[in-house]
């Protein structure tokens, strides 16, 4: 379980939507870049987390291996 407010990464390049539909693009973290996880909604095939980029945007990214995503120390 994520922890909202905590620093994450993701093993792949994910772009940065400004809604949960991914109608645009506002963003994007690389691969293993750090982002803050603010909150998760569940889709019917992918989990969609919302976030804060290094470069201070707040949206959405979508994960289809929740698993990957690894704590930053």
């Amino acid at each position: 379980m994520l922890i909202a407010g905590k620093l994450y990464k993701y093993n792949k390049a994910r772009k940065v939507y400004v809604d949960l539909a991914g109608s645009q693009t506002v963003d994007d973290v690389e691969q293993d870049q750090p982002f803050v996880f603010l909150e998760v909604n569940v889709l019917k095939w992918v989990e969609a987390y919302k976030v804060l980029t290094i470069n201070g945007i707040v949206g959405w990214i979508h994960v289809g291996y929740p698993e990957h995503i690894k704590s930053v120390e």
